[in-house]
């Protein structure tokens, strides 16, 4: 939503980000056709704008709840929902054009094994977006997050399983601060979204930014 009071444009700048590099996939194909993996799908936001790109969508989240309000949101596109965990995925090998994980990988404990499963999911030659908050303190910022990596720890995390990946960092950690403490900051945030979303983009040229990304190739 652009509402100003009840939109979100830090998290919308996030989605349409990891989209962007979405529609990297192949060498700088769109994602029309191709057959892609929402992993850790939630509420299905991401799920609909992939799927209003032309792709065919297969959302995979853990909770009932969250999957019941993606479909919802995503009546009359080519989407397909299936509870599961991000361990033991339920799709046989070389499966998908493309994965795209936002946001998912900090909350669980063992990254090697669901970059792994990624792995095994991805075609060859196939690409995958993993999105996941810069580390900026000595504890996660997140309660609910198990872990976050400063940018150089994430290279190696991904590069243990994806020695061939992209790094892009995003979301200006003074704007998301400013939004923390001073509610209208972020209804400034919102409203600008609507011309321009501060979040949106990669290496702004602010200093310190709050959310890394690896694009990575099979």
């Amino acid at each position: 939503s652009y509402h100003p009071l009840r939109g979100n444009a830090f998290v919308r700048a996030r989605y349409a980000n990891a989209l962007e590099l979405a529609e990297r996939e192949g060498g700088g194909g769109e994602t029309g056709g191709k057959l892609v993996l929402d992993h850790g799908c939630g509420d299905g936001v991401l799920t609909a704008m992939l799927a209003r790109r032309g792709a065919r969508v297969l959302g995979l989240d853990n909770s009932e709840v969250a999957l019941r309000y993606a479909l919802k949101r995503t009546v009359g596109l080519d989407t397909h929902y299936q509870a599961g965990g991000v361990y033991d995925l339920p799709y046989r090998s070389e499966a998908f054009d493309c994965v795209v994980s936002t946001q998912v990988i900090e909350h669980i404990a063992e990254p090697g094994r669901l970059l792994g499963e990624i792995r095994r999911v991805l075609k060859t030659g196939g690409r995958a977006v993993i999105t996941t908050r810069i580390r900026l303190t000595e504890k996660p910022i997140d309660p609910t997050h198990v872990q976050e990596w400063f940018e150089e720890e994430f290279r190696k995390v991904i590069a243990e399983v994806f020695p061939r990946a992209e790094y892009f960092r995003s979301h200006p950690a003074s704007w998301m601060e400013a939004s923390y403490r001073f509610k209208w900051m972020k209804v400034l945030a919102n409203l600008l979204s609507v011309v321009r979303n501060p979040y949106a983009g990669f290496d702004s040229g602010y200093r310190l930014h709050v959310i890394q990304y690896a694009l990575a190739t099979k």
